[in-house]
């Protein structure tokens, strides 16, 4: 995402008797403060570029709330009051602490992180909502999916002691539960679904978690 994408620009939209044709389009910014009852997300937001971060200065501040338009003879675009400017990202806009994230995230300028009035921590789905997912997902029995969701949080809490280097996700836990369906061998399923991926030591450390539950695929 660009500058140009967040706020709009100048295009040639054609030509009348050889003299071109130039239409402003607003950018996905602009639409969205523009536009009553818009929820404008900005998904992964700290892979954002510094030209296209600073954009969000003003239109995150509270006193102010607007975005000038340079390009567009300085118009002024107020963020309409019943709007609201959210952003994702698997950082806290400070960088990667976990080394998971290195590729592609960027440090940003705190005093855009201290234009967010609400910072929320999300952990992953608790053990209910991930048995119910897999039961609803796979129509399968409320003790079949609550073994796999066990197993995945045992993963999580060797992730959180440093036995392992990679969470595992929830996408992960899908993707083995789809893959167990289909082969009927949970382990070799992890292993094409997860453990795979992983590094040598990890992948060792995660093969005899799953032997605890259930010995061997052979």
């Amino acid at each position: 995402v660009e500058r140009q994408h967040l706020v709009g620009q100048w295009l040639l939209k054609g030509n009348r008797k050889d003299e071109d044709i130039m239409e402003w389009v607003d950018g996905m910014l602009t639409f969205g403060m523009k536009e009553p009852g818009t929820i404008i997300l900005l998904d992964e937001w700290d892979t954002l570029s510094p030209d296209a971060g600073f954009v969000l200065q003003s239109p995150l501040d509270k006193n102010d709330g607007t975005l000038l338009l340079l390009e567009n003879y300085n118009q002024i675009v107020k963020l309409h009051p019943q709007n609201a400017i959210i952003a994702t990202a698997n950082t806290n806009g400070q960088g990667d602490d976990t080394g998971n994230y290195l590729a592609g995230t960027k440090v940003q300028n705190f005093s855009q992180l201290n234009r967010f009035g609400t910072t929320v921590l999300m952990n992953y789905l608790s053990k209910e909502h991930e048995v119910r997912m897999l039961e609803s997902t796979f129509k399968c029995s409320y003790g079949e999916a609550t073994k796999y969701v066990d197993i995945v949080n045992e993963f999580r809490k060797s992730n959180e002691r440093g036995e392992l280097s990679v969470p595992v996700s929830t996408r992960d836990l899908k993707n083995w539960f789809f893959k167990f369906k289909v082969l009927g061998k949970p382990i070799l399923a992890a292993k094409y679904g997860f453990i795979n991926r992983m590094t040598k030591e990890d992948r060792v450390a995660s093969e005899q978690i799953l032997q605890r539950y259930f010995g061997s695929d052979k």
